[in-house]
């Protein structure tokens, strides 16, 4: 579209709750035919090519611009209209007089003619069919973007929001008033003053926030922009129109961001309020532009309710949540559960393809597991639902197509991994007729449990194999109690060893073991290198060793169980490889046996590449003392087996008893931990440590009281890191930029540094002194908040400068070693 801009530049700018005193935040400023635009960067105008999704828009009609003098720093001027105030600022005085004159020449010369005729093919139109009185306006930006990935799911009181606005089928932006738990409706008042349809559902209403990466995939809802609105007189200011949708694919763009794609969820057919730029696709679509609805176990947890159903024990010890769709149970259970649905042509045929979810729910049970499925109790709440999932010890989830697709599924897994941190055990079931199989894995399902094992049950003809790996797993969540109740013996693990010889530490992408049980996708390295063979030769000749086969995932149970494990240990094998190096897990383990534990160390080469050795991996291993065996191109495992017992020295006497030092930070102590709604890290002290959900609570240094509980991998030691654990790679905390708050009450400044988290890519040696080059892990487009000093990338930085989040298994240990 063909536009001329009557100025353009970057400014300064406040947020309008706190034009007084807020933090100042660089914007791109578009001066529009009596409308003011902002964007979060540079660039998103040419000289005649407008950028139709602002991250603000201010309509100058009916309003004032005046110079507000000069704060110390920058030079200041307002624009008020109505009761909306944006502060803003120049650099220098030339510049915001040049603003001040270009916006009172826009609002003398605007009558509302002019003012429809020069938008007329931008604004395409009243948001409502017919205007309404004013309502309540709120003191945010109309259409403001706050982009921020990190902060909560669920809308609070306050809170901006994109929300539905059911006589017009659009979303607009608004501000939460209040939450009814019992029917689950919001009450909002719209940014633009109009005063209908304030109630809105809790599935049609998004926090303004950017979602993470994780969150969108195909077949995500998400609300996405499309089209404009002129205000009415007496009725709204005018704004973007927003849409639910589907993402039906996603693809990368030329610099390399990812684009989305998909439709309307509504069409015309549906009562679909068609506006002038009305198109039922939508294409190339950035992720900061979208924004997601609450997950409604996130809201019943967050907001008091009025309790549990009265014939759901939300009160009973749980050890297994399972999640499954009932598209994908047999066909008479299928009936039951939903007596509309066709029966398959062949009850035998799909009993000898596929897995009944109630067939693997009954096999857990038959393991002495309790289990709790929401599809037996209909009448459940959410309440009800997430109140037992924070109970229950792990989640299975039968993943399926069909699974995939389905809302509550969705919501169900996303609050146990994203909410909760509970362990997942994803159990394959037969992929549903709709779409290609195991089309799953590129839904936000797949996203959700991306980088984690599966079982494979859609091929009954291993369902004996598939159900003993099955145990295994669930063997290590129940800490044997499986293996006791069904054979009357112990199980061989170190939970119930007091000590043993060797502790194997390695990527199950280097076992051919795990590729034989479908465990990982391929094998990486030669067969006769895999870490698994070579342990059951160990075992072979004698020694007792340490081997997780278990799908144990994530949370503080498998850090727990990795730390047990290896402080019983006399020694360390270490396979390592790229897959290796490139893996948190195993890279915590190493640096626990090295650092913390100060094992001995036995290194052994699998996999294919040679990049490991400038990770953070190589450097540890560099720093053992002894030559790794390399078996990578050659080499058996009894040659391996001969290395191992050389160094290994499990003969020896074990040397005398050396407290750990775990390298993590425990009550009371200094810290830098990372602040949600602004994107950055801030000094403060650690108040408390939940190992369940591996999460930390502090309190800020500034007084600050919002944010305050975090994952423990956003939590950084107050301490200089030493050289060896900074390489190529390492995620580390670096400091950019500057902030000051203000207290309302007395006007005193607190002013400090701002921190953030960034990844490191280049290491070297400058006057005798090593430094560090890296970026931010989180882009603008990701949510990352911009600042005045903000550069994407950070270079000439000294270890000094740099702190570094700690080891999970290190935190676990530190807390439960300190408090």
């Amino acid at each position: 579209m063909e536009v001329t801009a009557q100025l353009k530049g970057l400014l300064w700018k406040r947020p309008l709750s706190t034009p007084a005193n807020g933090r100042w935040a660089r914007r791109f400023f578009v001066l529009l035919d009596g409308f003011l635009l902002y964007y979060d960067k540079e660039g998103t105008m040419a000289m005649n090519s407008l950028d139709l999704h602002p991250n603000g828009v201010l309509p100058l009609r009916g309003g004032k611009c005046e110079s507000e003098g000069d704060d110390g720093k920058f030079k200041m001027f307002s624009v008020t209209v109505r009761e909306t105030k944006l502060m803003l600022a120049a650099e220098d005085s030339v510049v915001r007089d040049e603003w001040i004159k270009a916006i009172k020449r826009a609002q003398q010369a605007l009558s509302h003619e002019a003012h429809i005729s020069a938008m007329s093919s931008v604004y395409e139109g009243p948001r409502s069919p017919a205007a309404a009185s004013p309502g309540a306006s709120s003191p945010r930006s109309p259409g403001a973007l706050a982009v921020n990935s990190q902060a909560s799911r669920f809308p609070r009181t306050g809170d901006h929001v994109l929300a539905y606005h059911t006589p017009t089928t659009c979303y607009y932006f608004a501000t939460v008033v209040s939450f009814d738990a019992a029917t689950m409706t919001f009450t909002v008042n719209w940014d633009d003053g109009d005063a209908t349809g304030r109630n809105v559902r809790f599935d049609r209403i998004a926090l303004d926030t950017t979602p993470s990466p994780d969150e969108v995939a195909l077949g995500s809802l998400v609300i996405f922009p499309q089209g404009t609105y002129v205000g009415t007189e007496g009725n709204n200011t005018g704004g973007m129109r927003y849409h639910q949708g589907v993402v039906t694919s996603v693809s990368r763009g030329p610099d390399g961001s990812t684009r989305y794609q998909g439709h309307h969820t509504l069409n015309v057919a549906d009562r679909r309020f068609v506006f002038r730029s009305y198109q039922f696709e939508f294409a190339d679509v950035a992720l900061a532009d979208l924004r997601m609805p609450p997950n409604a176990l996130d809201l019943v947890t967050a907001t008091p309710t009025a309790g549990p159903s009265p014939n759901v024990d939300t009160g009973a010890p749980i050890d297994v949540f399972l999640i499954y769709n009932s598209h994908d149970a047999s066909p008479a259970a299928r009936m039951a559960l939903s007596p509309t649905a066709d029966a398959p042509p062949s009850y035998g045929q799909l009993l000898r393809e596929a897995t009944d979810p109630r067939v693997l729910k009954a096999k857990l049970e038959q393991m002495g597991l309790s289990i709790w499925c929401d599809v037996d109790y209909p009448d459940s709440t959410y309440t009800d639902r997430a109140e037992i999932m924070k109970r229950a010890k792990f989640v299975v989830a039968c993943v399926s197509n069909a699974f995939a697709d389905d809302a509550e599924n969705r919501m169900q897994t996303q609050f146990a991994r994203k909410t909760l941190r509970k362990p997942i055990v994803a159990l394959v079931v037969e992929p549903s007729e709709r779409g290609p199989p195991w089309r799953w894995q590129s839904t936000a399902i797949g996203l959700l449990l991306s980088g984690d094992l599966y079982v494979d049950f859609t091929d009954m003809s291993r369902e004996e194999e598939k159900l003993r790996e099955l145990k295994s797993i669930v063997d290590g969540y129940m800490g044997g109690s499986v293996t006791r109740a069904l054979t009357g013996a112990p199980q061989d693990t170190a939970a119930n060893t007091d000590a043993f010889d060797l502790f194997i530490s390695y990527c199950w992408t280097n076992s051919e073991t795990a590729r034989t049980l479908s465990q990982v996708p391929a094998l990486v390295g030669r067969p006769e290198a895999d870490p698994r063979r070579i342990a059951d030769k160990l075992k072979e000749r004698g020694l007792s060793v340490w081997l997780d086969t278990q799908q144990m995932q994530r949370g503080g149970q498998l850090f727990e169980y990795i730390a047990s494990g290896m402080q019983k240990a006399k020694a360390v094998v270490v396979f390592i490889s790229d897959e290796y190096a490139n893996s948190d897990n195993c890279r915590m383990e190493l640096q626990f046996a090295a650092k913390s534990l100060k094992r001995t160390i036995v290194p052994v080469i699998v996999g294919e590449g040679d990049s490991w050795p400038k990770t953070v991996a190589g450097l540890l291993v560099a720093g053992i003392g002894v030559e790794p065996l390399d078996l990578r191109t050659g080499g058996s495992a009894d040659e391996a087996i001969e290395f191992i017992l050389e160094h290994a020295r499990v003969e020896a006497p074990p040397p005398a008893y050396t407290p750990p030092a775990f390298n993590a930070p425990s009550q009371g102590t200094h810290v830098l931990a990372y602040h949600a709604r602004t994107t950055c890290f801030y000094y403060s002290r650690v108040a408390a440590f939940d190992k369940e959900t591996l999460q930390y609570t502090v309190n800020w240094d500034d007084g600050d009281t919002t944010d305050r509980t975090m994952p423990y991998h956003q939590v950084a030691l107050d301490e200089v890191p030493t050289p060896g654990e900074i390489a190529v790679g390492t995620t580390v905390i670096f400091p950019q930029g500057s902030y000051y708050l203000q207290d309302l009450e007395s006007g005193a400044k607190v002013v400090g540094t701002r921190y953030h988290q960034g990844t490191v890519t280049r290491v070297y040696e400058e006057d005798g002194v090593t430094k560090y080059d890296g970026h931010h892990n989180l882009t603008l487009e990701q949510g990352k908040m911009s600042f005045g000093a903000y550069n994407e990338r950070f270079m000439g930085i000294c270890i000094e400068q740099l702190r570094l989040p700690p080891n999970a298994i290190d935190a676990i240990m530190a807390f439960s070693a300190r408090s």
